[in-house]
């Protein structure tokens, strides 16, 4: 039975993604050891289902289409710097949420128990909403270095506001050039 790598998440705009881009370049000469987010691909992911049936990602898209008529429209600023972990050892390397993260937040928890219902495991930690920009695997000490000072001084930096007007319903294929995303459905908030 074929699979499909999905996730729910809500895009962003193209000022926000220009202003990404422009982030993703003052850092991107720090270290080759970075994964970089190509444009077309960032978004504020909500929960990664893995590999799902076709069966799945249909009571995936109604559910996510729920969730998304019961959350009204709203806007979120994003704002800052940071890695996950922590700094000291960057695996991820993101955009913050200055407005909005409250609202990104209940839309999280009101999938979650949902998904639950579908018999998808989904992540116990607290969520922490942000926008992915690049990925590390291993780092050179200098490297991780510079790159450290890079984030740090993104610390202000401010993408602007995107609105968050729908939940996407993601199929996303690897490739060797990276991943490779296709929507599957789109739920418009508060519709």
């Amino acid at each position: 039975m074929p699979r499909t790598r999905t996730f729910i998440a809500l895009t962003v705009n193209d000022a926000v993604r220009a202003a990404a881009v422009g982030a993703i370049n003052r850092l991107r000469g720090l270290s080759d050891a970075v994964r970089w987010v190509e444009p077309e691909n960032l978004h504020f992911t909500l929960h990664f289902l893995g590999e799902i049936t076709d069966a799945d990602l249909v009571d995936v898209c109604n559910v996510a289409a729920e969730a998304a008529r019961q959350a009204p429209p709203f806007s979120v600023r994003v704002r800052g710097a940071g890695a996950f972990p922590d700094l000291d050892r960057p695996r991820a390397l993101w955009l913050g949420v200055a407005e909005g993260a409250q609202e990104l937040t209940a839309l999280h928890d009101s999938l979650r128990p949902r998904l639950a219902e579908l018999g998808f495991r989904t992540d116990q930690r607290r969520y922490r909403p942000h926008l992915t920009i690049g990925r590390i695997d291993r780092i050179a000490s200098k490297q991780a270095g510079d790159l450290v000072d890079g984030i740090a001084a993104l610390d202000s930096f401010d993408a602007g506001a995107t609105p968050a007007d729908a939940l996407t319903v993601y199929a996303s294929r690897l490739r060797r050039e990276g991943p490779g995303y296709r929507v599957m459905a789109t739920c418009p908030l508060g519709g």
